[in-house]
Parts: C-alpha cells; structure tokens; sequence
C-alpha cells in the first residue's frame, strides 16, 4: 500500500513529519563495502532496513540512477544507461524489497539527480550538453517511471545538489514531474539554491533554512553537530552528515525521537 504521509502533511491532516536522508550513512556504517552495497538488491535493502532502525524517517529515498549508471556499457549515454534492463531488474526488485522491510513505516520516494549531472555522470557524455541532451535522458526517466508506477512509491524528490536548475533542466523535467503527478505522487526539490522553485515543485527541501509553505529543512549542522534540540516546524528535514560518528547518529536521532 502506497504510503501517504507526505500528502497527509501538505494537506494540513498531518501536523508533523520526520524526513531524513540516511543513505550515505547506511552505506558507512551497516555496508561492509561499496560491493556489499551494490551486491543485490535484496542486500540493499536490508541494510537501508537496519538503518532505519536507528534514524527512524517517515520518508525514504531510493536512489534512481545509480543503479543504471553501474550496470551501463561502457560507450552508454545517459538515456542509453536509463533503458538498461539489469537497472530496471534492480531498481524493480529493490522498491518492492525496501517496502517489504518498511512500507508500513514510511513513505517511499525515488531520488532523482538533476538532469545536467545525470547527463555529465554517464559514461559517455555529450560534447555539449543541450535541452535535446537533456530531453532525451528525462524522457527516459519518464518511461521507468511508467514502469514503477503500480509500486507502493509515494513521491519523486529532484536533488538540485546546492545550485539553481537552469531552464533547459526544468524544462525537460516538465514531462517527469507531470508523469509523476499522473501517478498521484507528490514532486519535491531537494538542496536548492536560492532561486524559486518550479511550478510543479509541491515540497521544498533545504536542511539549512527555516521552512515556510510547503517546505521542509530545520536539520542542518547545528542540529547535527552542535547537540541543539528539533525546531518546531511541521516537515523536519535533513541528511546525516558524513563526518558524524555512528554514536553521535544515534544520541541525534533520539533527540528527534523524545
């Protein structure tokens, strides 16, 4: 059953919400190796499971385009890498594992890359990166989103990765955020600069600033690092940082919990 906490919150009938990204936290700490991490996607999923145990997020992202990129031919574009069937077979297989492990506990979302870092991350990149570049990677997107559309999967979150999206991203995102709004899921930007968001963009995700309307954030360093308490706004979100101690996650994540 497909999770709707996310909604439930933008609607007003959910006061509260944790979201927070624990994927590279997961991978340090519960992941003997990047191989361990990548073996199956059963394996994946377990350890996601057993790091939820100790940051207990009612939203979890599921990565989209890392398993395509490993399993792509070397000479593959970014549209080429997305069509790939052993992406597909593990992408497929880690969604209905991770809501197996948690879909009673948490919404599911798939995080996806900003269409430029996509295009320049494939192994073999454009000469020049133009909006039919990036046209033809989202609509491979848009098609694997199509596929994954009768799964539990709540939401599509675009992480910007700290800067603004530039027109011709946006506009190739156009057909991704309207087929995921066909889905009924919600879209959200994640780590964006200070530009305004989109018209499709229904949550605003920035850890480091103080939330209005439809935005989440409040768990940045300080909150992290500096040992202060959860401010008290409606979506708290933020990533576990890097440098932080897997004792320190776990006294972070009880002052979330209290």
């Amino acid at each position: 059953m497909r999770g709707r906490r996310v909604l439930e919150w933008l609607s007003g009938a959910r006061p509260r919400l944790l979201w927070v990204d624990f994927d590279r936290y997961a991978r340090r700490v519960f992941a003997g190796s990047e191989a361990d991490w990548h073996s199956s996607a059963a394996q994946q999923a377990s350890i996601i499971a057993q790091a939820h145990r100790v940051v207990p997020s009612e939203v979890v992202a599921l990565g989209i385009w890392e398993p395509f990129l490993r399993a792509s031919a070397p000479d593959a574009d970014a549209a080429q890498a997305l069509e790939g069937g052993a992406g597909h077979s593990f992408l497929d297989e880690l969604v209905d594992a991770v809501a197996h492990h948690l879909g009673a506990r948490a919404d599911l979302v798939l995080r996806l890359p900003a269409p430029e870092d996509i295009v320049r991350g494939a192994r073999r990149r454009p000469h020049a990166i133009d909006f039919d570049v990036l046209d033809d990677a989202m609509l491979a997107v848009t098609a694997l989103l199509r596929s994954l559309s009768g799964k539990p999967i709540a939401g599509l979150v675009v992480d910007a990765a700290g800067r603004e999206l530039h027109v011709d991203e946006l506009e190739a995102l156009d057909s991704v955020a309207a087929a995921a709004r066909h889905y009924d899921w919600f879209v959200a930007v994640a780590r964006p600069a200070a530009a305004p968001v989109p018209p499709w963009c229904a949550v605003r995700l920035d850890a480091e600033h103080a939330p209005g309307a439809g935005q989440g954030g409040g768990l940045g360093r300080a909150f992290w690092l500096n040992a202060e308490p959860p401010p008290p706004i409606g979506l708290l979100y933020g990533e576990v940082p890097d440098e932080l101690s897997p004792e320190d996650v776990v006294r972070a994540a009880a002052r979330l919990t209290t």
